[in-house]
C-alpha cells in the first residue's frame, strides 16, 4: 500500500466547538489514531486510561488514550486517540476508517466513501 496524508479535522467531543485542523499520514496498520500530545492538549482532549502497544520491532511501550471526533471531506465520527510522546507518528488508524465510512484509496491517495455492512 502507498504512503500518504490526508486533511483530518478533529474535535474534543465536549465542547465539539473546541478543534484543530491538520494532515495525518493513513495508516491500515496502525488499529488507532495517535495524535501528539500538545495537540490533543490544545483543544482539551483529556486521557481517560492506558494501553499497551507493541511496536514494529517487538518491544512493549504503553501510551495513554481518549476519545475525539475525527472529519474528513464530509465524513466523521468519533473514537479512540493515543496521545503520541516525541518521536511517535501521527497517524489515521484503520478503525477511524471504518467509523467514517471511508476506505483508502492508495492510487488517488484519497479516502474514498464506503456503505457501512449492516448483520
Amino acid at each position: 500500500m502507498g504512503i500518504f496524508s490526508v486533511p483530518v479535522t478533529i474535535r474534543n467531543l465536549a465542547p465539539p466547538h473546541s478543534q484543530h485542523e491538520l494532515s495525518l499520514m493513513v495508516d491500515t496498520g496502525s488499529l488507532f489514531t495517535w495524535i501528539a500530545t500538545p495537540t490533543l492538549e490544545k483543544i482539551g482532549i483529556r486521557p481517560v486510561g492506558s494501553q499497551k502497544f507493541k511496536t514494529i520491532t517487538g518491544s512493549l511501550i504503553e501510551r495513554k488514550y481518549g476519545y475525539l471526533e475525527v472529519g474528513y471531506a464530509g465524513h466523521s465520527g468519533a473514537m479512540n486517540v493515543v496521545f503520541g510522546e516525541p518521536g511517535d507518528m501521527e497517524v489515521l488508524g484503520v478503525t477511524a476508517l471504518e467509523t467514517m465510512c471511508v476506505a483508502a484509496d492508495p492510487v488517488k491517495q484519497v479516502l474514498t466513501p464506503v456503505v457501512a455492512l449492516a448483520v
